[in-house]
């Protein structure tokens, strides 16, 4: 019953819905309540063929790399980087239930374009220049008993995939603006955790035994973090299969990382 009346509820987004992805149109719209597309998405459809992006994770391998030398770059940050002092930021991106009860006021006051979920929204809303994405997330994920993450989402300002990691959103979002290559900083894949031991949902751990971001002050104190090895594993495959397939690609130039599904590429070659 509940999920009839989501239906209706989302018939106008339904209406819209390009024929051809109707059928994960129709499985989101009976999971979760869609609001209206994002007209700056839209807008932005492509806009930045032929550019390149730095994309910023939170690993300690953050502190290796000289960050200056992103002067006059495009770069999109998540979670933790929004804390960067000196850091010009174009976009940024958090999907995170626990990394905002932390730093509320930091994402709230930041300039750049965000990309933040509906479901934060009345925690976060501010002046900022935001984009509130649909998500389709863990919940829907076991009800509709498909893989996490389900899918790549081609059409990001409808709808788009959460799943194991904040970078699969922010790929997603980059492959639908255009961007020709995505060069990776911070993507250490390395949280001391056996893969076999986290299981295909994941796990939560006390944060204070990670020792797995950039900054010490990241959680609060004893702040418990999911984490899905498996989800995220998936989520890159995902990803570099988009970018790949479509003649783009994905570079991973985190000093010492333990990824293997992006090229890996020495930071300092490529300016």
């Amino acid at each position: 019953m509940k999920s009839l009346r989501l239906l209706f509820k989302n018939l106008r987004y339904l209406a819209e819905t390009d024929l051809s992805k109707l059928s994960d149109g129709v499985r989101c719209s009976l999971r979760s309540e869609m609001h209206p597309p994002s007209s700056w998405l839209q807008q932005q459809h492509n806009s930045m063929r032929g550019k390149r992006c730095f994309l910023l994770g939170c690993g300690p391998s953050l502190n290796k790399v000289d960050l200056s030398k992103l002067k006059g770059e495009i770069v999109m940050g998540v979670n933790g980087v929004a804390l960067i002092e000196g850091l010009k930021l174009d976009y940024f991106v958090t999907v995170s239930n626990f990394f905002w009860k932390s730093h509320p006021e930091a994402l709230r006051g930041l300039t750049c374009q965000r990309f933040i979920p509906y479901f934060l929204r009345e925690y976060l809303e501010s002046d900022s220049p935001t984009v509130w994405l649909n998500t389709v997330a863990d919940r829907e994920y076991r009800l509709l008993d498909v893989e996490k993450p389900w899918q790549f989402s081609y059409l990001p300002d409808r709808y788009i995939f959460l799943g194991g990691t904040v970078i699969f959103v922010c790929l997603q979002i980059l492959y639908y603006l255009g961007f020709d290559e995505v060069v990776i900083l911070g993507l250490d894949h390395d949280y001391g955790l056996d893969l076999n031991k986290t299981g295909k949902r994941g796990k939560y751990v006390d944060s204070g035994s990670l020792s797995m971001h950039f900054r010490k002050d990241y959680y609060r104190k004893g702040e418990q973090v999911h984490i899905d090895m498996h989800g995220m594993e998936r989520a890159y495959q995902l990803s570099e299969e988009a970018f790949r397939e479509s003649g783009r690609r994905i570079l991973n130039a985190s000093p010492g990382t333990k990824l293997d599904t992006f090229q890996k590429v020495d930071y300092n070659t490529l300016f």
